[in-house]
Formats: C-alpha cells, structure tokens, sequence
C-alpha cells in the first residue's frame, strides 16, 4: 500500500494520472483498482 501511494504521489508531479495498480505472478494477478484502493 506504501508503494502504490508513492506511485501515486510521484504521478502527480508529472502531472499523471495512475489508472491501477497491478501485482502480477505466475498464476494470478492483483489489482488495487479491482478492489476500490485506488
């Protein structure tokens, strides 16, 4: 969760809007926007 709202903090810097937030593995995906953490 620290890491997405780094990602998001630096984006608005850039002036970039972040969409999602993907962990992906082998067999299966997590997506933070799925789940309303964005």
């Amino acid at each position: 969760m620290r890491l997405t709202n780094q990602l998001k903090d630096g984006g608005k810097l850039l002036e970039i809007v972040i969409w999602d937030h993907l962990i992906i593995s082998s067999d299966s995906y997590y997506s933070f926007a799925n789940d309303s953490m964005m």
